[in-house]
């Protein structure tokens, strides 16, 4: 009899896996034009889709309608860089000259602002958050702590190396991957490194699930670190550069290549379990996976849907401009923006 119940329980779930995937129909369900190129990623808070554009214009759209419910603009001229973050009812960017700013996401009204020194270099990507504070690397090495209520400086770590790509953060620790292939583990309460490792060439974002962090690098490779005792767990060769920060999902890792291709890889030992080529240029913005489905777009254009699992191309998506934005996905609707400044609310 339990047999009968597992098999049972396992069928139902696979097809409703099957019919979660067959379900997206790739249709616009609304679009919206923005002021500049959107420069960092989607976030998807509550109701509202919020991001930042090249002119450093803010927005929050109504996900179901793609309403505006707020913008907000300063005399800040500089972009937008990396994908908000969001905590505690608050929403904190990164601008390029290397201001962070925070603002309330019901309303979009300014908390703070934390301006630069003139002599100091800006941000090459987004930020970080966790337990009270927000976390920024800048181009010039120093990773900084501020406090998510205030905006003031509680910590600055010096790497002394080029950070171009956002911090990670979890389990009370801060991941960085430097340009020059050194991997860090910081304690972020304390902004001191524990430990780290490397790669052959610069890192992307690391991403840490289940007490285990994720890195990928532009050497073709793929690791895994236990972070109890800091053990490798296992490195894997892509046969590209990749070019992406992994995406997790059920078991399986996901990154984009520079030379447009999307491999799937498991997280329990990095097989590679696929790989498919979008034929259409460097994959700049981290894959989406939801609903049994890898979302991905690259800098040549389009959208592409393939099955988690098995690679099997869902579906195509055409639009004729670079996808450079991290996309956001929420009950069954997926958002991205592309390079001529739009939008888009596909479903």
């Amino acid at each position: 009899m339990k047999r009968k119940v597992i098999l049972a329980i396992f069928t139902l779930a696979v097809i409703l896996s099957a019919f979660q995937a067959s379900a997206f129909e790739a249709k616009t369900k609304w679009s919206y034009q923005t002021a500049g190129a959107p420069t960092g990623g989607l976030k998807i808070y509550n109701d509202l889709v919020i991001f930042g554009d090249w002119t450093g214009q803010i927005y929050a759209l109504n996900k179901s309608s793609g309403a505006v419910a707020w913008t907000y603009k300063d005399d800040n001229e500089n972009a937008t860089v990396g994908t908000p973050v969001v905590a505690e009812g608050r929403v904190f960017f990164a601008y390029a000259n290397g201001e962070v700013i925070c603002l309330k996401a019901s309303d979009g009204s300014l908390v703070w602002r934390n301006r630069p020194y003139e002599d100091d270099l800006g941000f090459g990507d987004g930020l970080a958050a966790g337990k009270s504070l927000v976390f920024a690397a800048k181009l010039d090495g120093k990773i900084q702590a501020l406090d998510q209520a205030s905006g003031h400086v509680v910590w600055t770590h010096d790497t002394g190396r080029a950070l171009r790509t956002a911090p990670g953060y979890g389990d009370g620790f801060l991941f960085l991957g430097e340009d020059d292939g050194i991997f860090s583990i910081i304690d972020a309460k304390k902004g001191e490194r524990i430990n780290g490792g490397g790669a052959g060439g610069a890192i992307n974002t690391p991403v840490s699930d289940k007490g285990n962090v994720y890195f990928s690098a532009w050497d073709n490779s793929v690791q895994a670190v236990q972070l109890k005792d800091v053990i490798p767990l296992w490195k894997a060769d892509v046969k590209d550069p990749v070019s992406t920060p992994p995406a997790i999902s059920h078991g399986i890792i996901v990154v984009g290549t520079a030379r447009s291709l999307i491999v799937a890889l498991s997280q329990d030992d990095g097989r590679i379990l696929w790989t498919r080529d979008l034929q259409n240029g460097t994959i700049k913005a981290k894959p989406v996976i939801a609903d049994g489905v890898v979302f991905a777009g690259a800098e040549g254009g389009n959208i592409y849907g393939f099955d988690v699992k098995t690679g099997e191309v869902r579906f195509t998506f055409e639009t004729e401009f670079g996808i450079d934005a991290e996309p956001a996905y929420s009950d069954g609707v997926f958002y991205f923006a592309n390079e001529q400044h739009t939008v888009y609310a596909v479903q």
